[in-house]
């Protein structure tokens, strides 16, 4: 229809106005033919407009008919356009039915990602809760230990760990560098030889490891963030364990309450179903036409075989 109305509708065309008639003969195959371009209509505007609630779409070729229905479309009988009509009915809802339970499958993997990731986080929590408390109870003037001597003054300390950090990036190798407020602190290379970085872990025994990123750029700088790592990290960590288990909980619950659900469309299907099922036995269709040839029609008729004791005249001595 589209390619035939293009042929008319199109740029160049000398009619200002143009009318299309489109005529459908009844008792006839337009009828059918005609539903067949509607249902692909409703699938090309359902994929262009994104309005569609399934999320998938599935091309129509043209249906096959066989001999009965044929019959049946050609002396008008109104059963078979409610059969065609079915037969596109129960279509859509078993792609339906199938994509519901293709998304049940998909939340039981999420709820049991989710299940875990819920456990991981609660652990977390429970330790970054108890890093805060122990990091509350060092002193808050500043003191860091670095190679084994203990600095007081951060100008001192922050170019003693420019050079580690230096160090850490030309070498790529991860240092052991001290403590800081009970928490053991370690310089790790980056992952790239080309970066500029390297990384400050602070960790304590049975605690997290709470990290961040540091440039050999300014000495002080580098040493603030090492020092925020205990005033701004651990209480992020906290926030963030906080905020993914709240998060987990409420897609566990969502998750759970979604697979109780059962199909929405199941009573529509199984009654479509259930008429279509009737329409084709009252219509004969549904099934194939077979045509059984008799193997002993292939056969060719043999001439009796002739006795030759009885038959076969005997040629008298010479």
């Amino acid at each position: 229809m589209e390619q035939r109305n293009g042929r008319i509708i199109r740029q160049g065309n000398g009619f200002d106005k143009v009318n299309v008639f489109n005529y459908v003969t009844e008792n006839t195959f337009d009828a059918y033919m005609m539903n067949i371009i509607v249902t692909k209509q409703k699938f090309i505007s359902q994929l262009m407009s994104g309005k569609t609630p399934a999320r998938t779409c599935e091309d129509v070729d043209e249906m096959v008919l066989n001999y009965s229905e044929m019959q049946a479309l050609a002396t008008g009988d109104p059963r078979i356009k409610e059969k065609i009509e079915l037969d596109g009915e129960v279509s859509r809802l078993r792609t339906l039915e199938s994509e519901h339970y293709n998304n049940k499958y998909k939340l039981e993997d999420v709820l049991v990602q989710r299940k875990a990731e819920l456990k991981t986080q609660e652990k977390r929590l429970v330790l970054a809760k108890s890093d805060k408390e122990f990091a509350e109870k060092q002193s808050e003037e500043f003191s860091v230990k670095l190679n084994g001597k203990t600095y007081t003054e951060r100008t001192e300390a922050a170019d003693v760990l420019a050079k580690e950090i230096q160090r850490c990036i030309v070498k790529h190798d991860e240092i052991k560098l001290g403590e800081y407020k009970g928490f053991e602190i370690t310089l790790s290379p980056p992952t790239s030889l080309t970066a500029s970085f390297a990384t400050i872990n602070l960790k304590r025994d049975g605690g997290l490891n709470y990290r961040t990123n540091v440039e050999f750029i300014s000495n002080l700088g580098d040493l603030t963030r090492m020092e925020n790592i205990v005033k701004i990290g651990i209480d992020k960590e906290i926030t963030n364990c906080e905020n993914t288990i709240a998060r987990d909980k409420s897609d566990i619950e969502q998750a759970t309450k979604t697979l109780t659900q059962p199909f929405e469309f199941a009573d529509e299907l199984a009654e479509k179903t259930a008429r279509l099922e009737q329409l084709n036995a009252e219509l004969d269709c549904g099934r194939n036409e077979e045509v059984f040839i008799s193997e002993d029609n292939d056969k060719e008729e043999k001439p009796p075989e002739l006795n030759q004791d009885k038959h076969t005249p005997k040629h008298p001595k010479r």
